[in-house]
């Protein structure tokens, strides 16, 4: 489990240093607004998968949180099949 805490740690920093590289490659005018943007959709984001996972949790146990892991990976496959398509 430290070992998957670890990695997921390390993929959500490199996916925010990501997103933050293409919002400082913009224009300047436009850069700010899109990062208060992207600052509070990541902040409202992490709010409600918060108060999911304490809700799945005293509900399910850790196969329910582990489903609520798996929906947002299955809602981005779908939204990429079908944006191939």
């Amino acid at each position: 489990m430290a070992v998957g805490l670890i990695v997921l740690d390390i993929s959500a920093t490199v996916a925010d240093i990501s997103n933050r590289t293409i919002l400082y490659g913009l224009d300047a005018g436009i850069r700010t607004r899109l990062n208060a943007i992207y600052q509070v959709a990541m902040f409202s984001g992490r709010a409600i998968m918060s108060l999911l996972s304490g809700i799945c949790w005293s509900l399910g146990g850790w196969l329910a949180l582990c489903a609520l892991g798996v929906v947002p990976i299955v809602i981005a496959f779908l939204r990429y099949w079908c944006s191939v398509r």
